[in-house]
């Protein structure tokens, strides 16, 4: 009975929620729309966890299940709310952690923009399937041995720790070297894939074998490369809205 009701009472829950985040994108930025939640450049915080995502992460995000308040409630029912709460781990989602995080989105739409995309219609798979190479020209780098790159989601992330985007080179490189770099970066993810057949969480070093093996899909290799990932596989696979921005990134030095 449940599970038959369950179209009719997410159709009624998911505007609300959208609109809860609009309500928040929207006192930075008051002409959003909610197109603009799916954007590479709208990036929220968790003001709990210090956590990074992007939509929709925030769903399944677990700080957004633990609020002894909802939104909007009145001052008895936040009572009962947190009568309630007191005796049970999780509940209701909620939007109260969530903030629009400025700093975040502004490097955001740099990267963005230095990539060749459009801030206004690309989104995180358009971004991370550009592959813009990155440099860290921070002083923290430069303890380095060798020259230190980060993936975008890496960079927003160690932007919350240097609170300054100039410490990034963005696509300031020739052909040749772009691709000399992208060639080099690792495979290090954990499980922040999901297949976009059957939606199995899967490690990137493994998705080309899940591919031939699980769905008889011809891929290049078994032992896929970052490249061949980004681009061959790009149909095959989507970012795992379970892990936030804070798990998608990785750095890498040459």
């Amino acid at each position: 009975m449940l599970l038959a009701e369950l179209p009719r009472i997410l159709d009624k829950w998911r505007p609300a929620k959208l609109q809860s985040l609009l309500e928040i994108v929207k006192q930075a930025s008051p002409g959003a729309t909610a197109f603009d939640l799916r954007l590479a450049t709208t990036i929220f915080g968790c003001a709990k966890c210090n956590g990074l995502l992007i939509f929709p992460q925030m769903f399944y995000h677990g700080c957004c299940f633990q609020n002894r308040v909802a939104d909007g409630g009145s001052r008895e029912k936040r009572k009962s709310y947190a009568e309630f709460w007191d005796t049970v781990k999780d509940g209701c989602w909620s939007s109260v952690t969530l903030f629009f995080h400025s700093q975040s989105s502004q490097l955001a739409r740099r990267i963005v923009v230095s990539a060749g995309l459009n801030p206004a219609t690309a989104t995180a798979c358009d971004l991370s399937f550009a592959r813009p190479v990155i440099e860290n020209t921070s002083e923290q780098a430069n303890t380095y041995p060798a020259r230190l790159f980060v993936t975008w989601p890496a960079a927003l992330t160690h932007n919350l720790t240097v609170q300054d985007e100039i410490f990034f080179a963005v696509n300031c490189f020739g052909a040749g070297e772009s691709s000399e770099i992208r060639a080099k970066e690792p495979l290090s993810f954990d499980s922040v894939f999901c297949c976009a057949h059957c939606h199995e969480e899967t490690i990137p070093r493994r998705l080309a074998g899940h591919l031939q093996s699980v769905h008889n899909l011809k891929v290049l290799s078994a032992s896929s490369t970052a490249t061949q990932v980004y681009t061959h596989f790009k149909k095959h696979w989507y970012w795992n809205p379970r892990h936030n921005l804070n798990l998608m990134g990785i750095e890498f030095s040459i």
